[in-house]
């Protein structure tokens, strides 16, 4: 491990080793483009070091996919990051110790289910990988034979029902009256990691710890370990095998890492089974309900998603919440099928015009709340009336202003159109021009996402914005017409060859992945997922399938926007 400080150079000595992109993050603290670097989806093994100084910095074992737009990692090498907290508190800027280059930000508490509950967002730009040694150094060879050694052990303990752990004062057993699982449980967890005190023969409920301790494991674990329990279940809890955290520190604590965990799959599938019971309960009372007294079944599902909270009824939050998502694609897909072309070409006045003209207004109005810095009218309203801490909801600078002006002057689709839609106003022009108004505000996220690293950095007197906002506002919109026109032709024959074959099956699930597709191909361009479900539905709405598409997709839609409603009034 380098030195703290032991890297020092000059501001011209690093403009000569770094390019310019990379001298104006590790050194003027800026921050690239979301979903640009080159390690964001990457997960080969290896180590991160310091694109710098080449300092290790992070394992390959603890990145994971938090879908910022960034690198994430729950934690770095012991002794290998320098840890700074922003003036506000609201962040803390994370730097290389040995030549205090700029990575990013660590962020706390945001539900990601990794053992250190934090995630460290991290420029690609600032990280160069080194992958695995394919030639074993002595200490992999100490880590195989341990491999070995634990097949043995995990097999006896197979045969014998009893579960053993390894810690600093010998061997924990864990006694369970099924072999398999409780060998599993004992022995699987490879790397994600957790840090758990334990004492010298205590006994604990396998059945619980799998529970409490589901953590999100890396993808190459399913690349090297599917299909082989065995072997996932054999590289356990050998403490020799972090070779940077031996020390006093951990002498009470061993480390399960997880490849197949067995038994944390089934708990998982078990809390899915359950959390999807306890929806469909709450849809079957809560609907007809609010359907007898005239109001809103959103209503509804705000206060199911209110005492579920409560009483802790969803378990799998993270999972569950990904599936709702899927209610918004669905909404947005159904409201393309009832746009006609002649309606679609009106929908692009009302987008061009009182789109452009809500979003910036309410841009100016909101900046404006915000304003002046360290003295906001904002701030005091939300110190005053929600006892909110000062420093927390200061706006330091116009810069903030504006980036948080910006994000609020952008609405909910998924509220505004199922409201719409529930009073019968979507055909209406005033329905119209709502929709036009939203779909204007998901193609303005792609200038918003340029414009917002460019504020972050703080230098705005050297950048040069503008050929970079025009360049990526072109190249998504290029993108979105060639999907249109592309899309136009080519979903209309491929939706006549599946009908011909005369099965629901294939149709529905011709549906789903239409939806899917271009979700994810707009996505990819900057824009929204939900301007893909939409621009898909329109695609399909001059066809003759229209009726039967929209017959298909309803229920799952109804359903899981439902489930969206519930689980968004759960997490907050």
């Amino acid at each position: 491990m380098a030195a703290p400080g032991s890297v020092q150079k000059s501001e011209e000595e690093w403009r000569a080793v770094l390019s310019s992109e990379q001298f104006r993050i590790l050194r003027q603290k800026g921050t690239e483009y979301p979903g640009t670097g080159e390690y964001d989806k990457f997960f080969e093994e290896g180590v991160y070091g310091c694109a710098g100084c080449g300092a290790p910095l992070y394992r390959s074992t603890t990145k994971f996919n938090s879908g910022c737009g960034w690198p994430a990692f729950y934690e770095g090498l012991p002794g290998a990051i320098n840890y700074n907290p922003d003036p506000d508190g609201m962040r803390t800027e994370i730097t290389c110790v040995a030549c205090g280059g700029h990575l990013g930000h660590v962020f706390k508490g945001e539900g990601f289910r990794t053992p250190t509950d934090e995630r460290h967002c991290v420029n690609s730009i600032s990280l160069k990988f080194s992958p695995a040694n394919s030639n074993p150094s002595h200490k992999e060879s100490l880590w195989f034979l341990q491999c070995g050694y634990s097949c043995v052990i995990s097999l006896s303990t197979m045969l014998e029902s009893v579960t053993y752990f390894e810690s600093s004062k010998g061997y924990n057993t864990i006694k369970q009256k099924r072999p398999f699982m409780a060998c599993s449980l004992a022995l699987s967890r490879f790397c994600g990691r957790s840090f758990i005190p334990y004492s010298s023969n205590q006994q604990m409920n396998p059945i619980s710890y799998a529970t409490n301790y589901k953590m999100r494991h890396p993808p190459f674990v399913s690349r090297n370990f599917l299909g082989n329990p065995l072997l996932a279940a054999s590289v356990y809890s050998w403490r020799g095998l972090d070779f940077s955290n031996h020390g006093p520190a951990h002498a009470e604590r061993f480390r399960m890492y997880a490849a197949l965990d067995v038994a944390t799959a089934v708990d998982v599938i078990n809390d899915l089974g359950f959390d999807t019971l306890t929806f469909l309960a709450v849809t079957v009372i809560i609907v007809p309900a609010f359907k007898i007294i005239k109001a809103s079944p959103i209503l509804g599902f705000f206060f199911a998603g209110i005492v579920l909270n409560q009483f802790g009824l969803i378990r799998n939050l993270t999972d569950v919440k990904v599936l709702s998502e899927w209610g918004i694609l669905f909404l947005l897909f159904e409201m393309g099928l009832e746009l006609s072309f002649s309606r679609l070409k009106a929908l692009a006045k009302y987008a061009f015009g009182m789109g452009l003209t809500q979003v910036v207004l309410s841009t100016l109005a909101f900046t404006a709340f915000e304003l002046p810095p360290n003295g906001a009218i904002g701030t005091k309203i939300l110190t005053f009336l929600f006892n909110s801490r000062p420093d927390l909801v200061n706006i330091r600078s116009i810069d903030e202003a504006v980036v948080i002006g910006a994000a609020l002057s952008l609405s909910s689709s998924a509220f505004v159109l199922q409201l719409l839609a529930e009073k019968g106003e979507l055909p209406t022009r005033f329905g119209s021009a709502t929709l036009g108004i939203l779909l204007l505000q998901d193609i303005a996220v792609v200038p918003l996402l340029v414009i917002l690293p460019v504020l972050e950095s703080q230098n705005l007197a050297e950048e040069s914005i503008w050929p970079t906002l025009l360049k990526e506002s072109l190249k998504a919109l290029g993108g979105l017409g060639i999907l249109s026109l592309g899309g136009k032709f080519l979903l209309r024959r491929v939706f006549e060859f599946v009908a011909e074959a005369r099965s629901s099956e294939a149709f529905v699930a011709l549906c789903l992945l239409t939806v899917a597709g271009t979700s994810l191909i707009t996505q990819k361009l900057g824009f929204s997922d939900t301007l893909g479900a939409f621009l898909a539905g329109a695609l399909l709405a001059e066809t003759n399938f229209r009726t039967q598409i929209e017959a298909d997709i309803r229920p799952f839609r109804g359903l899981l926007l439902g489930l969206f409603f519930v689980i968004h009034r759960d997490v907050h």
